[in-house]
């Protein structure tokens, strides 16, 4: 419970494979996990584990102290941490990459410097 999950492989809600979402319940009778899917609306399921993946965020301190740069307002210092985090840790892993992407582009803005935003 509380874990993050890839819905896969379902057959009758096809539609939500390959979304995300959170596990809020499990139940030992059934043997299986209600998924709070990720979104406006409070939509679950209930899914059996082998439909379920645990996604494993990847940790990145130049990010999150890229993240506290910025919310200081020290965007340049924001920039060069993110440039960083992007280097060093996010090789391979697409999802954060863009994370980091959208966050320097967010400082580029801050700055005003629209070009590289």
């Amino acid at each position: 419970v509380g874990a993050r999950v890839e819905i896969r492989g379902l057959k009758s809600r096809a539609d939500l494979n390959g979304r995300r979402g959170s596990v809020v319940l499990h139940d030992p009778d059934s043997g299986r996990f209600e998924v709070r899917i990720e979104g406006p609306a409070d939509e679950r399921i209930r899914c059996k584990p082998e439909n379920l993946a645990v996604v494993v965020q990847k940790h990145s301190p130049s990010k999150v102290q890229g993240d506290e740069a910025f919310k200081e307002g020290r965007n340049d210092r924001a920039v060069e941490l993110y440039r960083r985090a992007l280097e060093e840790d996010a090789q391979g892993d697409a999802e954060l990459a863009a994370t980091i992407h959208s966050n320097m582009s967010a400082a580029y803005a801050k700055k005003g410097d629209h070009q590289r935003s």
